[in-house]
């Protein structure tokens, strides 16, 4: 009856520790066995040897260790999501950097064609000059220019077109077009008159002298004298690197030399100066170039100015007889 009663408050021992305590006989192995079984339940001793307490502390631990890393996850996260983000507003920032090119690539070509279209996309400048007897005329549209020697001193016989000037900037205005901050009309020309380019001559309200980009010309006269040696006309490639001056120094000290046999040279020479040595620069001797020298014989010119020839013909010199011009 012991027995039963002690396997009886052994079993209920694993319920409930009080039960145990009071009932519980120690006189039987088996009963010590079970009882050593209740006796850890009861003091918080499960199989594994930790106390309760211990295991408590233990999932505490794992649970604010979890906690720990849920909470790196999430910061990592976050700041991939940041990533993420700053990586969208530059790409909006390119595509509206890019939208911004091709309106000013529009406002460039005012046509927006897509393709080039030669004499709409394209155009040139012009300085003429006409020798009649000891005047000469000079015509120029755009930044070519025509430059006399007279005693060593450069005299500019045009004037170049550039957007900024004053004549020109009213023009293009007038005509709806503006001039940028680096001096180009609408973005596109660096000149404000010229031949083609008829993407610039688009309003019809305006006749041609009228457009953005004309091509009227400005003439100058001048009278030569026995102190005319030559005359320079270059492309703005040869007036972007050096002044008229500058070009006029340059190739007297060649004609002195007796280069008068060698225009020519002297023109490649002169090119050469100009040309930048590579393209990391502004831009200045990229351009290309051109040049004409026109040398005048002093023997063709009388001492009142006048050109003998013209003095022969009217007293009645025959041509055969009279100095080539």
């Amino acid at each position: 009856m012991e027995k039963r009663s002690g396997e009886k408050n052994g079993n209920s021992a694993n319920t409930t520790c009080e039960s145990h305590s009071k009932d519980a006989s120690p006189t039987v192995d088996q009963e010590s066995s079970k009882n050593s079984e209740s006796e850890a339940v009861c003091n918080g001793k499960p199989e594994d040897g930790k106390t309760q307490e211990e295991n408590h502390a233990l999932s505490s631990q794992k649970v604010v260790s979890d906690d720990v890393v849920s909470k790196e996850e999430e910061e990592e996260e976050e700041a991939y999501e940041d990533e993420e983000d700053d990586e969208e507003d530059d790409e909006e920032d390119d595509d509206e950097d890019d939208e911004e090119d091709d309106d000013d690539e529009d406002e460039a070509m005012p046509h927006s064609s897509g393709h080039e279209e030669p004499g709409s996309d394209s155009g040139t400048t012009a300085c003429v000059a006409i020798v009649k007897g000891n005047e000469v005329i000079v015509a120029n549209i755009g930044d070519s220019r025509c430059v006399l020697s007279r005693d060593g001193e450069a005299v500019d016989l045009s004037v170049d077109h550039k957007p900024e000037d004053e004549e020109e900037l009213q023009r293009i205005e007038e005509a709806g077009g503006k001039v940028t901050q680096d001096g180009r009309v609408n973005g596109g020309l660096n000149l404000s008159r010229a031949f083609g380019d008829h993407c610039y001559k688009t309003n019809e309200d305006l006749p041609p002298e009228k457009q953005m980009i004309c091509a009227f010309p400005d003439l100058q006269r001048t009278t030569l004298t026995a102190k005319d040696e030559f005359m320079v006309i270059a492309c703005d490639g040869i007036w972007n690197a050096m002044t008229s001056q500058e070009v006029i120094d340059f190739v007297k000290e060649r004609l002195d030399e007796g280069g008068k046999d060698n225009l020519s040279g002297i023109c490649e020479e002169l090119f050469d100066i100009c040309l930048a040595p590579d393209t990391q620069g502004d831009g200045t001797g990229c351009d290309n170039m051109t040049c004409i020298i026109v040398v005048f014989s002093h023997d063709q010119i009388d001492p009142r100015g006048k050109r003998k020839a013209e003095t022969e013909e009217a007293a009645g010199v025959p041509e055969s007889k009279r100095p080539k011009l």
